[in-house]
């Protein structure tokens, strides 16, 4: 009978201590990348995903072309309608001059770059990327 009250009079003690102790952080373990992701749609939101042109990024023009959704070059990576561009973390802005397939819809503008960490897991889980995103919409040629 002894140990079994002196187990409920430490029971109290054990809970206070418990209560005491830091929050455990799980973290998942999602991955992410460093880099520009634009959104390339029609003008009524609906996603474009073949269209081809000229990326220029710090003065250095590159080709992209998606078809379909799919597509890669040495700067770039078509996801869907979503055109990645890697190694675009210094960029400050980018010129885009982009056309459908077909030649009916185009656009050509420049975007200014804001580029912020994310942490996919969390704020204090790892990694932390820095990553911008736009959205776009070709417009038809007159």
């Amino acid at each position: 009978m002894r140990p079994v009250i002196a187990l409920l009079t430490a029971l109290p003690f054990l809970a206070i201590l418990a209560g005491c102790s830091e929050p455990i952080t799980a973290c998942t373990q999602v991955g992410c990348e460093d880099g520009l992701y634009i959104t390339v749609e029609h003008l009524d939101g609906s996603p474009l995903d073949t269209f081809s042109g000229e990326a220029t990024l710090d003065g250095e023009s590159f080709d992209v072309s998606c078809d379909d959704g799919t597509g890669q070059g040495d700067n770039y990576l078509c996801l869907g309608n979503t055109l990645e561009i890697q190694d675009a973390t210094d960029a400050t802005e980018i010129h885009l001059d982009l056309v459908a397939d077909d030649d009916t819809l185009r656009y050509q503008g420049t975007l200014t770059l804001d580029f912020a960490e994310v942490q996919p897991n969390g704020p204090d889980c790892p990694p932390t990327c820095l990553q911008a995103s736009e959205t776009i919409a070709l417009s038809p040629v007159d």
